[in-house]
This record gives structure tokens, sequence and C-alpha cells, in this order.
């Protein structure tokens, strides 16, 4: 029996690449489904490639060959199939049923992997009910595979919460939740609780607590992680009564209240913005830490050695908790402009932080030495801390003092790269750079407690904008490349040129290169004898373990050409191992949002330029562009505020052109779609803003859409839907619009577009309701709300309210 025409076509098509074989359509699939059998693997691959673009939902039953057929290629096709995002809620059922039987019974570990990361993307909840089913009876570690589709699915909150109350509540042993699937799960867990509407209550909270304790490692670091996560969405969501609470509701659960403590005084800064709160808190956070100083104290005085060292560990613990303390009350008396109390709390911490990095650490083990590195990392937040407030006290940024803090704090964050780039857990292998932005942009960093608010009660407005800038520039007079957009003081004297003529020294420069060497050999090491023991392992694990290897080996010849360069060039190594950083960005959003488009976008286009002058090195070429792009966003947007319509779209098209060449290079590597999600949501925020800029600037709602449904495309999470609303509710849909509203919460990034969907579907009241809210809740100072009601004022979707006098009072400007 011959194989069909049609199927032959598509092998010569796709294997030969003969221009006279003709393309298959939407018309051909039947055919290639009847006759697929026939064809040898090549023509089956083929095949199967050529259904993933033409296959309809409703040819999808007759698809089932595919999921017996011996090659591996070809089953994997079919997972590809089942995922199309076009299909939506089409043939759900079949397709999760399926993905199941693939899940529960394929040979290959790969095609199992994929089939349970593919019925996550269905979203229903056939598909979500099946995955926690699969969690509970699969063995591992398929049954994590199926953990991880869940926690990645947005309906399967239900069923997280279910999984996670019978892995950590009163069920019985046989019907506990598998420790490895809690540890995927408590994350999304934390996630549900804070997203949505009410805050979640204590008892709610009392899993991540027993999480906590749990006596698996694995899941007692997953409940680390996913309270930190828990609390940088708390940040992210900008409401502080809400995250005050929850904290509050956290220590009922029966939370430590040192961590407790710790958490309240990070929030108070932000986003909360009360430093009185934090100032009682790190003190309280002081009393406990002291407390547990002083029982690791006690324990050493019994003489049990064979504890020794766990109560040494206590003692640390005591002592690092002790000075966050003092460092949190230091930075909260700043916000409350008592330079003197700031100062001498935020000196204790550095006698602190000093003595903690005198113990030396990093002469012990890699779990030590990750300990070191943290001490190096305090020493140098504290460093800059103080350095804020000299600046404050007016001390110039081209003073030698307040330079030499800096040239402190540098030396500290270099230490913590170079132990970094010799650990395995720091993922050093491909990212051994380091850059001023791990430093400020931290969780702890004085630059976003301070910063982030900007109206605390003794640092106004203008002056945390002055602040950053003089920051800026003394950052920029220390190290000039790797501080795009600040001018570098000029005529420094002598003692202040001495601070800054080499403050990366050669010496360091080859201990970076020789501990990541040292890493990339021991895993070269590792990997080689993984795979001479391989034996019976499957095929991909082999490729996998293989291309490993291969990645290995170009990331080595890679270090041995810096090594090469570090005699030939030191200056151009110092710039592949220091990436440039981004603080000029954060102080040109910070200048748009409080009024000052102009002096925003300057800064911006001096960034640019200094990045386009210094250029991209390859070693960063990825992270490179990410620079520019944003770079060109910030300025597309002080164009679209200075009313340029035409230069914001311009600016913001260079985005996106330089986002759609990044891609298109990922996407010929081969690279993960995980990878290349940064980017995709890079040019999503890009197509949005130049969506706005065609609205309400250009006045052209149908380019608007365009770009909107560009960006729709390629992300939908809730900020994606409210704005799909909003275009709807444009468009006349207003059922339409109305049914993607019940998906969308009430909060600080939908207030003003759900403003704008209500006005548009005639719901003035709510409308107005919505503006209200934004104008109150969601910005720091008068500056900013003025430059929202101006922009309310001219938001075509806004036009309706513009009569109403509640909108007027609403949209009237204030004095700053």
């Amino acid at each position: 029996m011959r194989a069909s025409p049609v199927l032959l076509a598509v092998a010569t098509l796709a294997w030969v690449g003969l221009a006279a074989a003709q393309e298959p359509g939407p018309e051909d699939a039947q055919e290639i489904l009847e006759s697929f059998a026939e064809g040898d693997t090549l023509a089956r691959r083929a095949g199967a490639r050529s259904l993933l673009a033409i296959v309809g939902p409703e040819d999808l039953p007759a698809c089932v060959p595919l999921a017996s057929d011996p090659d591996v290629r070809v089953r994997r096709t079919l997972i590809e199939i089942c995922r199309r995002p076009d299909f939506g809620f089409q043939e759900v059922g079949w397709r999760t049923s399926t993905l199941t039987g693939l899940a529960r019974s394929d040979p290959a570990q790969i095609v199992r992997t994929e089939a349970l990361a593919a019925m996550s993307v269905l979203d229903g909840a056939e598909s979500t009910s099946a995955l926690a089913h699969l969690a509970r009876t699969l063995p591992a570690p398929d049954r994590t595979s199926a953990a991880r589709g869940l926690a990645d699915s947005r309906r399967g909150r239900e069923a997280i919460a279910a999984l996670v109350q019978e892995g950590l509540g009163s069920a019985s042993p046989s019907e506990r939740t598998a420790p490895d699937v809690l540890a995927e799960l408590l994350g999304a867990y934390g996630l549900g609780l804070v997203d949505r509407e009410s805050p979640p209550l204590a008892w709610e909270l009392e899993p991540m607590v027993r999480a906590l304790n749990h006596p698996d490692p694995e899941v007692g670091q997953a409940a680390v992680d996913a309270l930190g996560r828990m609390v940088g969405r708390m940040v992210d969501k900008g409401d502080g009564p809400r995250a005050m609470d929850t904290m509050g509701n956290l220590l009922r659960a029966g939370l430590d209240p040192v961590l407790v403590h710790y958490h309240r005084a990070r929030l108070a800064f932000y986003p909360a913005g009360d430093p009185e709160v934090a100032v009682a808190a790190a003190r309280a956070l002081a009393a406990r830490a002291e407390d547990v100083e002083g029982d690791g104290l006690r324990s050493l005085s019994t003489g049990a050695a064979r504890m020794e060292q766990a109560h040494e560990g206590m003692v640390r613990q005591g002592k690092v908790w002790l000075m966050r303390a003092r460092y949190l009350e230091g930075l909260g008396w700043f916000a409350l402009g008592d330079l003197d109390a700031s100062e001498a709390r935020l000196i204790e911490a550095r006698t602190l932080a000093d003595g903690l990095r005198a113990d030396r650490w990093d002469q012990g083990g890699t779990e030590l030495q990750q300990l070191f590195a943290d001490d190096l990392f305090h020493c140098a937040l504290v460093e800059v801390a103080l350095v804020i407030v000299q600046l404050e006290r007016g001390v110039p940024p081209s003073d030698a003092d307040l330079l030499r803090g800096l040239w402190r704090a540098y030396r500290n964050q270099l230490g913590t790269q170079l132990l970094r780039a010799g650990l395995k857990e720091s993922g050093a292998m491909g990212t051994p750079q380091g850059t001023w932005d791990s430093l400020l942009d931290s969780e702890l960093s004085p630059y976003r407690l301070l910063f982030a608010r900007r109206n605390m009660p003794g640092l106004g407005i203008e002056k945390a904008l002055d602040l950053q800038a003089r920051l800026g520039r003394a950052l920029a007079t220390l190290t000039p490349d790797e501080q795009p957009g600040f001018e570098p003081m000029q005529g420094l004297d002598r003692p202040a040129a001495a601070v800054v003529e080499d403050p990366f020294p050669k010496e360091w420069l080859t201990a970076i290169i020789e501990a990541q060497l040292d890493q990339i050999e021991k895993r070269q090491y590792r990997l080689q004898g993984v795979m001479r023991r391989g034996g019976s392992s499957g095929w991909e694990v082999q490729e996998s373990n293989l291309e490993r290897l291969e990645n290995l080996g170009r990331r080595r010849q890679a270090v041995l050409t810096q090594q090469s360069l570090l005699r030939s060039d030191p200056d151009a190594l110092r710039r592949e191992l220091r990436l440039p950083a981004t603080q000029a960005l954060w102080l040109a959003r910070d200048l748009r949002e409080e009024g000052h488009a102009a002096q925003g976008r300057i800064l911006a286009l001096r960034a640019r330029d200094d990045l386009d002058r210094m250029g991209i090195s390859n070693a960063w070429y990825f992270v490179g562009i990410e620079r520019l792009v944003r770079t060109d966003l910030v300025i597309g947007s002080c164009y679209t505020d200075e009313d340029e319509p035409l230069l914001a779209e311009e600016a913001l098209l260079g985005a996106v052109e330089r986002l759609d060449g990044v891609l298109s290079r990922l996407e010929s590597r081969g690279v993960s779609p995980g990878a290349m999600a940064p980017f995709r949501a890079l040019q999503s925020n890009a197509l949005v803003s130049l969506a706005v800029n065609a609205n309400v600037r250009l006045g052209q709602p149908d380019r608007a859409l365009e770009y909107y449904e560009r960006a729709y495309a390629l992300r939908q999470d809730e900020f994606m839907h409210m704005l799909l609303a909003c275009y709807r509710a444009r468009s006349g849909q207003p059922a339409e619009a109305r049914r993607v509203l019940l998906r969308v919460r009430p909060g600080p990034r939908t207030w003003y577009n759900m403003a704008c969907t209500y006005a548009l579907l005639g719901e003035s009241g709510s409308a107005l309701d919505m503006l209200e809210q934004e104008l109150k809740e969601n910005h720091s100072s008068e500056a900013s709300r003025n430059r929202q009601r101006a922009w309310a004022t001219q938001d075509p979707d806004l036009a309706s309210l513009r009569e109403d006098p509640r909108f007027q009072a609403l949209t009237r400007q204030t004095d700053r």
C-alpha cells in the first residue's frame, strides 16, 4: 500500500525543500491523518509538523494514532497540537484525556513532562481537575511535573489549596500530599492568597507556617521561598494596609516573630509609607534578635561539644538579625528627618556587619561561603546608606570621604561577586557579571526602601529626586562605565582622585576568572561521570547531558578568552564583568511620574547615548539590548507626556524593533519559551505604550487597537484583561466588556482603566468611583496626582464625564 501523495509532498517539502512540493493546507489535514501510518519515520514527523499548523478542532479526534506512534518526536508534536492557543475551549475534553493518557503511560520521560505542562495551558476545569488527580496518584518525578503544571494554571487555586491542606493538615499518612508536590505548590498557594480581593485569614496562612517547620528540607526551603514571593507580591501591589494586615495574620498563624517584625519593618517603608511603624518594628526585631543571640551564648556555655556548631550558628543568626534591625531603624529615622539618630543606628549596623565579616566564614564549605557572601553584601548596603545620609547633610558627591564610603561598598560587592562566581548555587556559569543594580534593587536596598514611596515625613518629593541624582553622580564618579546617564564629577581634589583611580584592581579580575574556570571544570567532571554511569538512561536524558556538556565547553572557552583579554586589555575585561546599571532609568521614571517628563527624557537620552558609546559586550549582549529597550520605553513615555506623539511612537517602535531582533535570534538558537518570556513581556509593554499614545495623543483608536491586539497575543495577565475590557467597550461590544470585567479585581494596577471602561459603558457613577480611588490611593504626591488629572481630562475614553461636576472636581489641578 503506497503513502498518499499529500503525505509524500509534506515529507518532500519538510526534508528535501523542493520548490515544486506544494505546501499542504487545512483541506489536506484529513488525508494526512488517514494515511499517517503508511509513512516512514521522516514522513510521519513531517506530517505531524504540518498537522500542527493546519489541523482544526473538528479533526482532533482523528489524531489519536499520533499518541501511539513509535517516534518520540511525533508524540511530542501531538502535545503541541493539543496546546494550540487558538483552539480555546474547543475539544478541551478530548485534549485533556489525550494528554492525561500520555502523562500516565508514555515510556519517554520528556513526553510525560511536556504532556503535563501542556495541561496547564488548557486551563479549564477538566484539565485542572486532572492535574490535581495526577499530582496525587502518579509516582515521582511525574507527580512533581503535574504539581508544577497545576501551579502554572490560572484556574487551579482551589485544587492547590486542597492539596496543600491535605499535605499540612490532619489527613492520614496515606492521604497526605507528597513532600515534592507540596514543595511545588507552596509558592502558588501563597500568591493565590495575596492576589485575591480579601486579605488572607490566619487559618489560611497556617499551612505556610507549618511548611516552614516541615521535616523535609525541600518543603522547608520551598516555604521560605514562598513567603518571600508573597512579600514581594505585596510590595508590587502597593497596598500598604493590606500588606500590614497580612503580616499581622501571619503572626497570629504562628510565624516566627523575628520574621514578622523584619517584614513589617520593610513593608512599613513601602508600600505602607510609615517610617514610625518601621522604627517600632525594627526595635521589636532587635529585641527578639538579642534573645536569639543570648540563647546561643547560653547554650555554648553548657559545654555540649557536639552541639557547639549549632549554637555558634544561633549566635551568628542573632547577630545578623540585630544588624538588620539597626540598619532598618537607621533608615526609619532618616525617613523621619532625624539624621543624627539615623547615622548613629547605621554606624551600629556597620560595626555589627564588619564583625560578621571578620569571622571569615568563607574559609568553610559552600554553605558557609554563601553566608560570608551575604555578610559582604550587608556591609555594602550599610555603606551606601551612610553615603545617602552624608549627601542629605549637604556633602558634595565629589567629597573624598563620601567616595571612600562608596569605594568600600563597591569592594564588598565585588567580594560578593567573586564568591558567587565560584559557588554552584549561584548559577554563575551563565552570569558571572556583577552590577550596582544587584545591590540597589535588593530587598534591603536603601534606594528601594527610601525612594520607592518618595513622600516620607522627613523626605519630600523634590528632596528625594535630588538625592537620587546626587547619588547617581557620586556612583558615576567612582565607576563611570557602570552608570550610564549620570555625569561624573569633574575637578576632583587629590584625595578624591586617589579613591577613584582603580576601584576594580587586576587581582580581583584574576580571581573571578579563576573561580569561574574552577567551577566549570568541576561541573564538566561530574557530568562526564554521570554520562559514563548512565547505562540504560533514555536517549533524551543522554542527549540532554551531552548538550549540557557542550554548553560547559563553550562557556569554558569563553572564560579562557577572557583570561587572554586580562593579559592584553584588563579595562575591556572589567567592562565584560560589570554590567551597566539602570539607576538613571529609575530616576527618569520617577521624574516623569512627578511631572518632570522633559527632565526624565533628557536623562534617559543621555543614558542611551552612554550605552551606545560604551558598546554592548558579547558577554552580556542580551542584557545590553534589554537596557536599551527599557531606555527607549522611558523616552517614548516621556514624549507621550510632553504631547509629542510622533516622537513617542518613533522611540517605542525602536524598542519593538530591537526586541524583534532579540526574539528572532533566541528562536534561531532553540531557546525555550520560558527564557524568551521576559523579552516578550517587554515587547508587550512597548506595544501597550504605543496603543495608549495612538489613542490619547494621536487620536487614532483603530491604530491603538492594532497595537493592543499584538500586545495581548504576547501576554494575558490581569492588566491585559482589564485593557481587553476597555477595548471591547470602545469598539461597541458592551456585553463582552462586562464579561471580561468579571475576571478583573479592582486594585492599583486596574483602577484607572476600570474608570475608562465604565465611562465607555455609560456607567458614570462606577467610573467616577474608580477614578477617585486611583487619584486617592495610587499616587504618592500632588505632582503625580496632577499629572494623572491632566491625563484624565485629555483621555477620550473619559470624554463622557467631562461635564460632570464630580469629574471636574476630581481633575482640578492643585498646588504642589
